[in-house]
């Protein structure tokens, strides 16, 4: 039963546009900026195709931070791949600095499903960066970042 206001006390933020990916659409998703907030989780939604067996390829995402540029107030600096110590929940794969997911689109077990992990880092700015290979059809993907922890609440809509 759900009793208290969740609502007023985070921010979402498109993280990664939900689309088609394809071969060669590499992606630097979509800067958040965390000013104002102590806490985040993004969720990675992977969808299927409507005949399952079209699905296909090799998603692998990173997450990046970066410090506000200091020549620019309120503009991420260089993007670098985050620490897997500052990377909260799941089974992620720590062969790669900032690798936090590979889904393998011809896999039922991870097409068609939703995968979520924190961030407890300090910087500014994240985001998603995601490699697409081995596409013929595709998969649709797309991800949320969830801020929470507002330093002022209620936070705007």
């Amino acid at each position: 039963m759900a009793k208290m206001d969740m609502f007023s006390n985070v921010d979402v933020d498109i993280a990664l546009s939900n689309e088609l990916y394809a071969n060669g659409m590499d992606q630097n998703g979509l800067s958040v900026d965390m000013q104002g907030f102590e806490s985040v989780v993004f969720e990675i939604l992977a969808g299927v195709l409507a005949t399952a067996g079209d699905t296909d390829g090799t998603y692998v995402l990173y997450l990046q931070e970066a410090d506000e540029d200091p020549n620019n107030p309120g503009v991420p600096g260089a993007y670098t791949a985050v620490d897997q110590n500052f990377i909260q929940g799941g089974n992620f794969p720590a062969d790669v600095a900032g690798k936090i997911l590979e889904i393998d689109g011809t896999d039922a077990d991870e097409r068609d499903s939703v995968y979520w992990f924190g961030y407890v880092g300090s910087k500014r700015f994240i985001r998603l960066q995601m490699d697409v290979s081995a596409v013929t059809n595709g998969m649709p993907l797309g991800a949320i970042a969830t801020k929470g922890n507002p330093h002022s609440a209620p936070v705007s809509a």
